[in-house]
């Protein structure tokens, strides 16, 4: 069985991931603020037959099926301290490695570049997969994973400096974070981000448009963030070729430790491709 540890920032790429494996009959999800976010996507998609909420304490008391994914959310906040965030990942995949056969982290280096791998694996007997380009390669984040690879975050950067960019689940985390906060820290948060962008001297803002999410409400949102900052917006097509191939590595290195042979190199898919969702699930995902 798979298990996927994913930032609530991919959560649209997770619910597409589900949809598109006939394998997955239930998504067993750890219950927290980010589990019950995916799991609502999950349910209006009908990406699956059912979604039971699990506590991290129970995760390893329960027997499980070979049709059933275990996932494990965090917040993106989590990414602020280097230290808790290995801290987390490491106490993570520990806890879920007892009832998987291999782990697939819908992360990319971000801080965890001192995250023990090869050590974890070898503790716990469990393979651990992280998202990869066609090259192999660990991409550094989620936005280069979004991009199809890190050479092509980069490239662009070098091409507009100090750029500012943007996903429909960026945008869901900058709304649950507005949300906490009280009115003097908002007003803070956008004085401090006045001034960034001020000293980047008004940058453009990348809308990243891999096709998940995207609906009215979420134009409206960049709208006014482009306004309020003075900013320029511009798309840039991605895909969700990082994210599928690193799926199908994942349990390919699953059914070869179940089965018992070796698994099955997975041909990258054209880096521009669209994934297969309707205008209807767009606006789902957006929700």
């Amino acid at each position: 069985m798979l298990g996927v540890l994913g930032c609530t920032v991919l959560t649209n790429e997770l619910t597409y991931l589900v949809t598109r494996d006939p394998d997955v009959r239930r998504a067993v999800i750890v219950d927290n603020k980010e589990g019950r976010k995916l799991a609502g996507k999950l349910e209006r998609l009908r990406a699956c037959e059912d979604v039971e909420m699990v506590e991290w304490d129970r995760l390893g008391s329960r027997e499980y099926e070979d049709d059933e994914l275990v996932i494990g959310m965090n917040s993106s906040e989590m990414h602020n301290s280097q230290e808790r965030m290995r801290n987390a990942m490491t106490s993570e995949i520990m806890m879920m490695s007892g009832s998987v056969d291999c782990i697939l982290l819908l992360y990319g280096q971000c801080r965890c570049q001192t995250l023990d791998i090869d050590g974890l694996e070898r503790e716990t007997g469990v393979p651990v997969v992280y998202l990869v380009d066609h090259s192999n390669v660990v991409v550094d984040d989620c936005i280069s994973a979004i991009m199809g690879s890190s050479a092509r975050y980069l490239s662009v950067m070098r091409e507009h400096k100090g750029a500012f960019f943007i996903t429909p689940g960026y945008v869901e985390g900058y709304a649950l974070k507005a949300e906490a906060q009280d009115i003097v820290e908002l007003v803070e948060e956008i004085e401090r981000m006045t001034c960034a962008f001020e000293a980047l001297g008004h940058p453009v803002l990348i809308k990243l448009d891999n096709k998940l999410g995207g609906g009215a409400d979420y134009l409206r949102q960049i709208s006014m963030f482009a306004r309020t900052f003075d900013l320029e917006v511009m798309t840039i097509p991605c895909s969700m070729v990082v994210f599928e191939d690193s799926y199908d590595w994942a349990k390919s290195v699953m059914r070869a430790r179940t089965r018992d042979r070796e698994p099955v190199v997975v041909v990258s898919r054209n880096v521009l491709g669209a994934p297969p969702f309707s205008e209807h699930m767009w606006e789902e995902l957006d929700r």
